[in-house]
């Protein structure tokens, strides 16, 4: 709020409310209590500041000033000629100073009483005097007029005047070194700023210690300030102004948004009520394509996506200290409103002035206030169309380098929180992670960061990846492990979570084969997150980009062509509705996946079946079949549909089907079995690999050895790196959070009792991904031999898709393996 206060306010609360008043119901001590309460407010509000409309001439009367009791505000004219705008800053004790600090101001009162002076208390306080001054276009020189002023200072004291654009960095306009009465202070013909591109202007008289101006009290510091001339002076129309302080300011001829202001008070960019977009369907955008969003943002908008996860980082926002550049990110906040697309913001990266070492990357921050500052900037200037803020991007992964992570996530988590609560309750602040990291998330909060954020975001793309292979179950788990984490922190037990990136790749040119299996990952991804909980969904990305590799995320192709993934997500969005309503699971012939969601009363039902598997299906009344790329098909009662792993939407389903699938919504999922009562669990691996609780992951990096009897795999070398690896991820319901000491044992031989081969365990740990203690050498002896690995931090989540490997780099041939076994060592913690 800003309270530029004078008594051209006052007065007529004084003269409706004065102690003489009769109105009926209000008592002359209820009237007095009002009045005292409106003083106090207005004459103790910090932040007034000076508006001013370049370019205007606003011409005050002496009249109106002695109405005013000569606390009166800015008066202004314009000179066409020389194009200046010639402004009388305010004066009086009526609070209309941004900042007052040791000073006493008097007013002249009466005629002959004496100028209007800001006087230091006494000569042993430093003293302050600041006017703000806020202009409606950016000012590019200003000349500045101070009359009378007289200094007590000297031992290492000075005064003088200074300027700032944004109430951080100062420059000195003249420094007084020693006592005496100086007129004028500041001359200007001598006095010229130029070079400017601000909308905000500061202007502090002060008098402090040179070598240490933080210092307030000591011996020789006082100033005496004329703030206007005396009524007593000749004509007083003329001469009490003329001694007034004043400005002359001229437009900038720079282009570009620069804004230069202080965080404490900040203008909110627009006054349009905030968007009501709900839903699941959003868009994450990269930095390499971003700037393209005027283009790709109608695309969004017509395949139904309400939600955009994009923002510009922080040393593009703010170059310098006190520079504040909004151009491009108003562009982009304008263009999402105008495509009633929902913008989510991020605060990202560091300022490289701000950062530990000059980049954007590496923390921690050289002052925290340089991230408050920046933080409420953003959000109190678009407070009204962006809601929801993630606190950095990934910051357990490559996009920040720091000493001790958690910690300093969660400093800058609190910092960004206590800063956005200021300036809005209802912003939501989010915390997130790369890839499905729970351990990170609990060692943030753990560190400080607990009850500083109101939602939590994963990008779980290896996840997405498995379900190529059957990772549905692995997927549909997700959800519970985070609530398992926040739980077991005292959490609130509804914090929305939210997928911010997620995708699969294709071929940045069309390929038939590639481009459909991205559709069908993009249908399973949403269906599956919706299901299990997740508000929101951002596929990553809107368009592009291929970093070299040939291969991208894009809905939308580099040549503007749309893939199928994008007509796929245009499907879901019609026929599951802005914002779908999850109707309960089917069991489609016994392993298919099936799951109803409700549709402004209409009810549709997902289905598809798992890798490599196909059923008919019959329903008992006329339904409608939608594919992926949007094509209906009618299906009498009774005709057989062919199921595949691709997914399909059928609409008219039986009302026994709806309530069958209603009854269960609160039911665990069917697909797997239960092993939550289990102690251990298996996989023995062969051509067909069976799994008991423990399944591989990403089996092509192997190879099915056969011989008359039986099967097994090896590590394949030939795939390169990933050949040395053989993955495995444990049933959601046999461990997951919580269960930190387990046992795990493998079975292999060598090739052959000349062929060294070895491998070593890495595992999910509570502090990441790390390697067992002990390097596995099969022996030289014919057979299987068993070794087996204790580890007592295991947080198996899936972070990365799966949940320990045998890593054979460091062994000079292949290993062969039979058999994998995993158990508990304690209680499963309770869900």
């Amino acid at each position: 709020m800003l309270a530029v206060v004078n008594a051209e306010f006052l007065m007529p609360l004084l003269t409706r409310y004065n102690v003489g008043d009769n109105m009926t119901g209000i008592t002359t001590a209820f009237r007095m209590m009002f009045l005292f309460f409106v003083l106090f407010f207005c004459f103790t509000v910090k932040s007034a500041t000076v508006e001013i409309k370049l370019q205007q001439t606003i011409q005050r009367k002496w009249e109106d000033v002695e109405k005013a009791n000569y606390a009166y505000g800015a008066r202004q004219k314009y000179d066409a000629a020389t194009g200046e705008t010639h402004v009388w800053l305010p004066y009086g004790t009526a609070g209309e100073y941004y900042e007052t600090k040791g000073l006493t101001i008097s007013d002249p009162g009466k005629e002959g009483s004496g100028c209007p002076l800001a006087t230091a208390v006494d000569g042993n306080t430093s003293g302050r005097l600041v006017y703000k001054i806020r202009f409606d276009k950016p000012i590019g020189a200003f000349r500045i007029f101070t009359g009378w002023s007289e200094w007590g200072v000297g031992n290492g004291t000075v005064g003088g005047a200074e300027y700032s654009t944004d109430g951080r960095s100062w420059t000195v306009l003249r420094e007084i070194d020693s006592s005496g009465i100086v007129e004028p202070l500041l001359n200007p013909d001598q006095i010229k700023i130029e070079d400017l591109h601000a909308s905000e202007l500061y202007i502090r008289f002060f008098s402090r210690e040179k070598a240490d101006p933080a210092k307030e009290y000591g011996p020789n510091r006082w100033m005496k300030l004329r703030l206007a001339g005396d009524p007593a002076w000749g004509d007083r129309t003329e001469t009490f102004f003329n001694n007034q302080i004043q400005i002359w300011v001229k437009p900038s001829t720079k282009s570009g948004a620069i804004i230069k202001s202080t965080p404490a008070d900040v203008s909110v960019k627009t006054s349009e009520p905030p968007l009501n977009n709900t839903g699941p369907w959003a868009i994450a955008s990269g930095a390499e394509w971003a700037g393209e969003f005027p283009r790709f943002n109608p695309m969004l908008k017509e395949a139904g996506v309400r939600w955009l996860r994009l923002f510009p980082e922080w040393h593009s926002i703010q170059p310098s200290i006190g520079t504040w550049n909004w151009e491009y990110a108003d562009k982009m906040v304008e263009n999402a409103r105008k495509n009633n697309i929902q913008l989510t913001g991020f605060f990202a990266y560091f300022a490289p002035w701000a950062s530990a070492d000059g980049g954007t990357r590496r923390g921690p921050v050289k002052d925290i206030q340089y991230w408050r500052d920046y933080v409420r900037m953003a959000t109190a200037r678009y407070s009204n169309d962006i809601r929801h803020w993630e606190v950095w991007n990934e910051f357990n992964g490559s996009f920040y380098q720091g000493i001790n992570k958690p910690e300093e996530y969660a400093d800058l988590t609190v910092a960004a929180y206590e800063e956005i609560k200021k300036t809005n309750p209802e912003i939501q602040v989010g915390i997130s992670v790369a890839n499905f990291d729970v351990g990170f998330l609990d060692a943030t909060i753990k560190a400080g960061a607990a009850n500083h954020f109101d939602f939590v975001c994963v990008h779980p793309y290896e996840n997405a990846g498995a379900l190529l292979s059957g990772g549905e179950t692995a997927f549909l788990s997700l959800a519970d492990s985070l609530r398992r984490m926040l739980n077991a922190n005292n959490q609130r037990e509804n914090i929305p979570l939210w997928i911010t990136e997620i995708g699969y790749q294709t071929s940045t040119t069309p390929n038939e084969r590639a481009d459909k299996t991205q559709a069908e990952v993009l249908a399973k991804i949403y269906t599956l997150a919706i299901v299990q909980g997740f508000e929101r969904v951002f596929w990553f990305e809107a368009r592009g980009p291929a970093y070299g590799h040939g291969t991208d995320h894009g809905l939308i192709r580099p040549d503007w062509s749309t893939r199928p993934a994008y007509t796929a997500l245009g499907v879901l969005s019609r026929n599951l509705g802005d914002s779908p309503k999850y109707g309960g699971w089917l069991q489609i012939n016994e392993d298919g996946y099936g799951f109803m969601f409700e549709n402004s009363g209409k009810h549709v039902l997902v289905a598809w079946m798992p890798p490599n598997k196909t059923t008919n299906v019959k329903f008992n009344s006329e339904i409608s079949l939608i594919d992926l790329t949007g094509k209906t098909t009618t299906v009498k009662q009774g005709e057989s549909i062919r199921l595949t792993q691709e997914p399909v939407i059928a609409a008219g389903i039986p009302a026994d089907l709806i309530r069958k699938a209603k009854s269960r919504i609160n039911q665990p999922f069917p697909w797997g079995t239960d092993y939550s009562k289990e102690d251990s669990a298996r996989c023995i691996l062969g051509g067909i690999n069976q799994d008991f609780g423990l399944k591989q992951i990403n089996p092509q990096t192997t190879a099915v050895v056969n011989d008359l009897e039986k099967s097994w795999r090896r590590t394949d070398f030939s795939h390169g790196s990933e050949g040395h690896y053989v993955y495995f991820r444990a049933d959601p319901t046999f461990v997951g959070f919580g269960q930190n000491k387990l046992e795990i044992t493998v079975v292999a031989k060598r090739e052959s009792a000349d062929k060294s081969a070895g491998m070593n365990l890495t595992y999910e740990s509570l502090s990441g991904y790390r390697g067992a203690e002990g390097w596995f050498t099969i022996p030289e002896k014919d057979g299987w031999h068993e070794h087996t690995w204790i580890i007592k931090d295991a947080n198996f989540v899936g972070a990365w898709g799966w949940n320990f490997r045998f890593d054979s780099i460091g062994s000079p041939n292949e290993c062969h393996i039979r058999e994998v076994r995993i158990r508990k060592l304690e209680a499963s913690p309770a869900k």
